[in-house]
């Protein structure tokens, strides 16, 4: 076997070896909601995409659906999965994020996980691949002055519920440019509390709203939202659902700091993203504080 040979068995078992992650991550998250609302829905393994999903009231879990491959008289429920996590909930600048994504139950997007774990240009990467390919996405965001008025964990749990309210079938929108645009604040208005909605889809009124059958979050249970929960400890970096929209808040924020850095320059959001560096320490003590800065965050360095 030629060098060139060699190497491109090793950039297939590579490959396969992806393949095999990104399987076990979807089929422990199936398994994990299968082990405790499996009484709930009897007709699993989870079958097809759900794309004959109702508008507004979204599908019932105990709705007949015919799912391609199934014998006379024998249907299948189709239950759709709803990953959710946040990014944002540690700096001391800039909003709170929460993503909500509904991957296709046999999607094969590669490298996806924990966008902790992932470089900023691969999470830019699958950002695309993820809006592109999911069967519907949000991402929500929840302001600084609202984090200071009712605290960064009510802070996340709203922006977690907004995410899943605003889920609805993909559009041609950016998330980005409404965030940017929609909820940044205004330097006259500091303390306004801006909208907490980034909606993917753009909440087009002509675009079918999603109401998932169940949720799976990392480690935590949202209140107040009637959808059932599957809370599993570091499902950001088992569950592929959690993991994408890990990355979509995660993105949308950095993108949303990097045009807050224009803005308010000086205080290097683009490289540090709000979180409390050293640098960042520094400018604020120097600077003072911006309109995004959260004030219950920054009271022993200012």
């Amino acid at each position: 076997m030629t060098e060139k040979e060699k190497a491109a068995a090793k950039r297939a078992e590579k490959l396969e070896r992806e393949k095999e992650r990104v399987h076990a991550m979807r089929t422990f998250e199936e398994n994990a909601v299968r082990e405790k609302f499996g009484g709930s829905f009897p007709d699993w393994p989870l079958t097809d995409d759900g794309t004959d999903r109702a508008a507004e009231d979204g599908l019932d879990s105990g709705t007949e659906a015919g799912a391609t491959g199934t014998t006379e008289g024998e249907k299948k429920h189709r239950i759709l999965l709803c990953g959710i996590d946040e990014a944002g909930r540690g700096p001391l600048a800039g909003p709170v994020a929460a993503g909500a994504c509904i991957l296709p139950l046999d999607h094969d997007i590669l490298y996806i996980n924990d966008s902790k774990k992932l470089s900023a240009k691969k999470r830019e990467e699958l950002y695309e691949v993820i809006t592109r390919e999911a069967l519907a996405w949000n991402v929500a965001v929840v302001s600084p002055a609202r984090i200071d008025e009712i605290n960064i964990l009510q802070a996340t749990f709203e922006a977690m519920r907004a995410a899943v309210e605003g889920l609805h079938r993909p559009a041609a929108a950016d998330a980005f440019e409404e965030v940017v645009l929609n909820n940044a604040p205004s330097d006259k208005a500091s303390s306004e509390h801006k909208p907490s909605a980034c909606r993917s889809s753009g909440g087009a009124p002509d675009r079918e709203k999603i109401t998932p059958d169940v949720l799976v979050v990392d480690a935590v249970h949202i209140p107040q939202i009637d959808i059932p929960q599957c809370d599993i400890i570091k499902a950001d970096a088992q569950c592929a659902s959690v993991a994408a929209a890990s990355i979509l808040a995660k993105v949308t924020r950095d993108r949303y700091m990097e045009e807050m850095d224009k803005r308010y320059p000086g205080y290097g959001f683009a490289a540090h993203k709000g979180y409390g560096t050293k640098a960042h320490i520094e400018a604020l003590k120097a600077l003072g504080p911006c309109p995004i800065h959260r004030r219950t965050f920054i009271s022993h360095f200012i």
